[in-house]
């Protein structure tokens, strides 16, 4: 894996990697407009290796984690980063991600990727939501065996109508489609940090095509902070090596192999807690800076708010009033005003005998297995009283 045997040509600032398909033309002015840096994924596996090789990171000692969508495009093309990356490093990959590419995995699945680390041996990390070009309008591809485009990210753009129509209820989230609801939550929370995302729902969403990619390039670099958030709180450092994390965004496209911008290239060297930035010399920019992973991304301006929100749609005033206050109104009113006694589930609240405080065991009232015994009083310490 050296650039040196790969012939690279350039077409305009997009750089192509021979065989590897070609774009078309307003593909090309997509990912002019809106992802500048991006390269196609061997050449980004081919400029990172020997970076790492560099750094003691080889194919015996280094095992390759990604987060990644589950989105079948992802993994389909031999050619993508991913597929290229797992094998660079060994043939294995732990998965961590799933719905837009978000590391759902958590610190219970980072903590046993931790653990298949070789001894002494380094971790590599790839995080990325995606996005497809198609006709040179971002978010939506013209996949295998279908006639018409669909969209890319299927589960990114339906977060994104769902905040815009107004049709869920915030905090309330369904345990058979936990990440999809987690993901609005989570976007809806960044809508007011986010300029593009802010003035097209106070205008009612987007009304040309070229305002929809604005919107979904913007949900793309949500997600990709919401990454951020979480693989930030849920990583562990390997005990005796080092971990690098490439973030950034996967483009889909039909008529190539996929492109991939890459955000932030940071390594995290064994017993530091200070990332070096390796994006300048991937990129081969002494100026580029990486959209750090470990730079806090939590939103400081939760947008829509009650009244902004309303004002942009024809809803019932009590379907606004369940959208806004219903739900969180009533988990705050159970969590402040009741007692710690009445918060308990039913079969756990101990019921008073009538009249008494405390109601009273009787030794006849045990079943004969849990009678006490003079033997057993003495090694425990009481638990009841018994009559």
């Amino acid at each position: 894996f050296t650039e040196n045997n790969v012939k690279m040509v350039s077409q305009g600032s997009i750089h192509l990697q021979l065989g590897y398909g070609t774009p078309s033309a307003c593909s090309v002015d997509a990912l002019e407009t809106y992802f500048p840096n991006a390269l196609q994924g061997p050449s980004v596996v081919d400029r990172a290796w020997p970076i790492l090789a560099a750094r003691g990171f080889t194919k015996e000692n280094t095992l390759f984690a990604h987060s990644t969508c589950v989105d079948e495009v992802n993994s389909s093309d031999p050619n993508s980063i991913t597929r290229r990356l797992h094998t660079a490093y060994g043939g294995a990959s732990f998965p961590l991600g799933g719905l837009a590419g978000v590391p759902w995995a958590g610190k219970t699945g980072f903590g046993a990727f931790s653990a298949h680390i070789p001894d002494g041996g380094n971790a590599f990390v790839l995080f990325a939501p995606h996005i497809g070009i198609n006709s040179g309008s971002l978010g939506k591809l013209l996949r295998n065996g279908q006639a018409k485009a669909s969209t890319c990210c299927g589960a990114g753009v339906a977060a994104w109508n769902a905040i815009k129509d107004g049709g869920t209820v915030a905090g309330k989230i369904d345990p058979y489609d936990y990440q999809q609801r987690t993901l609005v939550d989570q976007i809806r929370r960044r809508c007011g940090d986010n300029e593009v995302l802010r003035s097209l729902l106070t205008a009612g969403g987007a009304k040309t095509e070229e305002e929809e990619s604005r919107a979904m390039f913007a949900i793309g670099g949500v997600i990709y902070d919401i990454s951020c958030e979480y693989m930030r709180n849920m990583y562990k450092q390997p005990p005796e090596g080092n971990i690098v994390f490439m973030g950034g965004m996967q483009i889909n496209m039909p008529e190539c192999t996929d492109y991939f911008d890459v955000w932030s290239f940071e390594l995290l060297p064994k017993g530091s807690t200070e990332p070096i930035d390796l994006l300048p010399e991937l990129l081969g920019n002494p100026n580029a800076k990486s959209r750090s992973m470990f730079a806090p991304t939590e939103p400081t301006e939760v947008f829509p708010t009650k009244e902004a929100e309303i004002a942009t749609r024809n809803m019932p005033a009590q379907q606004d009033l369940e959208l806004y206050t219903g739900h969180e109104q009533q988990q705050q009113e159970t969590v402040q005003a009741s007692p710690a006694k009445e918060r308990q589930p039913a079969e756990l609240t101990p019921t008073p005998a009538p009249g008494k405080g405390v109601e009273v065991v009787t030794k006849e009232s045990l079943p004969p297995s849990l009678t006490p015994t003079k033997e057993k009083q003495k090694k425990k310490n009481k638990c009841c009283v018994v009559a």
